[in-house]
């Protein structure tokens, strides 16, 4: 009798052992896919950084070059005012 509750404690034993190395199998497989994935997100997130920088720098450009503009065609209407005025 006694020899079947020590033979049932260690089967359970065991049967536990396993699922408790199955989960630190588990937990390291998950742990590899969370690094993983953080350096894939790093990434992303610095190529949308050098995208954002790029299109600010655009943006900066464009609206010199618009200001440039305005100010020929401010110089421009001033010179046809005073033309006409003529």
């Amino acid at each position: 009798m006694i020899f079947r509750g020590a033979q049932a404690a260690s089967l359970s034993f065991l049967r536990q052992h396993k699922k408790v190395e199955e989960l630190r199998s588990t937990v390291a497989n998950q742990e590899a896919i969370i690094a993983q994935q953080q350096k894939e997100f790093q990434a992303t997130a610095m190529r949308q950084e050098d995208k954002i920088q790029a299109l600010t720098a655009a943006l900066k450009k464009q609206a010199a070059q618009i200001e440039k503009v305005s100010a020929q065609i401010e110089m421009k209407e001033r010179t046809t005012q005073i033309v006409d005025n003529e």
